[in-house]
């Protein structure tokens, strides 16, 4: 048994469930001295205790005793976190400034460190993105938190169910991305999840890639201009309507299942 492991395990049991030392005690039965005591490596549970905090935890006896992949997502998520709470206000632009700072300097672009703030910069360009900030109104460092703790707990979910093991930290940190991208374009793995990537994907489709794609804008008076093509105006005229009644489509499927309420 790792007893220093096995201590920073149960503390991080607690972070993730969002319980103090005392609620865990009267969990388990015991004082809030003796979590203390385990949580500070100064002891350790017996096998009975073991079982209790290792179900609690909803991990292997074997997990709790021993590194976990758990461990290393919670101190991928603290690191993150220590980088947000240091940074002086406004947050996003110093932040950016410092991580892209110490990435285009790097000499060892194959070091831990590099390959961390690397990843740093785009999970947390993700975090501090406008979209998000939009909907949050909370101050930028606790956002940052929120935005953090949410995807840690997803990537938690997702590496047991892989099997993904402690020591694979750039499929980690990928997952981390993945997470905070789907998120923050409302594509929970949920039923409304679904029909947003769905109708969002099509209307970008639509609204936004299509038009992209044909029209620019007039240096002289920013009016919209065609731009040369060779595209058939009835083959793009009829994908632009199957395209609108795949929107409807998505929309009166959504209704059909009770996932979005119709109004009228």
């Amino acid at each position: 048994m790792d007893q220093v492991t096995l201590g920073s395990t149960i503390k991080d049991i607690r972070a993730r469930l969002g319980i103090d030392q005392s609620q865990l005690a009267d969990m388990l039965g015991v004082t809030t001295s003796t979590i203390s005591r385990w949580e500070n490596n100064e002891s350790v549970p017996r096998v009975k205790k073991l079982k209790q905090i290792a179900q609690i935890g909803h991990i292997s006896v074997e997990e709790l005793q021993y590194s976990t992949v758990d461990n290393t997502i919670n101190q991928i998520a603290e690191k993150l976190s220590g980088m947000v709470m240091q940074t002086l206000d406004p947050v996003p632009q110093n932040l950016f400034n410092e991580v892209h700072m110490h990435v285009a300097l790097s000499a060892a672009k194959d070091s831990d460190e590099y390959i961390f703030k690397k990843f740093a910069y785009r999970f947390l360009k993700i975090i501090y993105s406008d979209k998000y900030m939009e909907h949050v109104k909370i101050d930028s460092k606790q956002n940052g938190i929120v935005g953090i703790n949410y995807c840690a707990a997803q990537v938690i979910q997702i590496a047991k169910k892989l099997n993904i093991q402690a020591y694979q930290t750039q499929l980690l940190y990928d997952l981390f991305v993945r997470e905070a991208e789907a998120h923050f374009a409302e594509e929970t793995r949920t039923n409304e999840g679904l029909f947003n990537l769905a109708m969002f994907s099509v209307e970008d489709i639509y609204a936004t890639k299509i038009p992209k794609l044909l029209h620019g804008e007039h240096q002289n008076d920013g009016n919209s201009v065609e731009l040369p093509n060779s595209i058939n105006k009835k083959y793009l005229q009829e994908l632009e309507k199957i395209l609108e009644n795949c929107e409807n489509e998505i929309y009166r499927l959504g209704v059909k299942y009770g996932i979005y309420k119709d109004d009228e």
